[in-house]
């Protein structure tokens, strides 16, 4: 069985993350507990592609995408999720986790 965590998604989160790019790491607030530092993949202008038509959604979001692995306890809708590099802070509406220990986490401004 392949270590998705080892193999990929560590090294995914350590280059593009928000360390890999020299950012101070966003603070992850959830609705119980305390706030946490937490590294990954923020991105300000994701197109979600319809599945039927192939053609690009009408929208364009902000997602952060990480490991798993790295949220205790684990992200939910309603949590907020602090990006210092572009100076927001966000609410997470949607977690997507893919089954192999990665996360999309779909956000709003706060």
């Amino acid at each position: 069985m392949l270590d998705f965590d080892a193999l990929l998604h560590g090294p995914v989160s350590a280059i593009f993350g928000e360390r890999g790019r020299g950012a101070n790491l966003p603070r992850y607030q959830p609705q119980v507990g305390a706030a946490y530092d937490v590294d990954g993949v923020f991105d300000d202008a994701y197109i979600e592609i319809d599945l039927v038509s192939g053609m690009p959604a009408n929208t364009i979001e902000n997602v952060f995408g990480a490991r798993l692995a790295a949220f205790s306890p684990p992200p939910v809708a309603g949590d907020f999720i602090a990006i210092p590099r572009v100076g927001k802070t966000f609410l997470v509406f949607d977690v997507r986790p893919d089954g192999k220990g990665w996360v999309q986490l779909r956000l709003n401004e706060a």
